[in-house]
């Protein structure tokens, strides 16, 4: 695992910058059939926060956080990410 709690042969979605642009407010809809349908998905959602879609998703993300232990990621804020 790594600062963002991933496993090493996780597939991993990668959201920054939350906004309208990025469909955040849908991700966040569909996220719990995507982490459904595939058991080895993690979702990482990290950057700033752009409009209100991606304070809507903000909303949903935190309650995904906790009922999807370890496969979900939230920080709506700005992240320096080193790979």
């Amino acid at each position: 695992m790594d600062w963002s709690g991933t496993e090493p042969n996780a597939e991993l979605l990668v959201v920054r910058r939350w906004s309208i642009q990025k469909g955040i407010d849908l991700i966040a809809d569909v996220a719990p059939q995507l982490l459904k349908e595939n058991k080895n998905l993690q979702l990482l959602f990290i950057g700033p926060v752009i409009d209100i879609y991606g304070r809507f998703a903000t909303m949903k993300l935190q309650k995904l956080v906790g009922v999807c232990l370890g496969s979900v990621y939230s920080k709506p804020e700005f992240t320096a990410v080193h790979f």
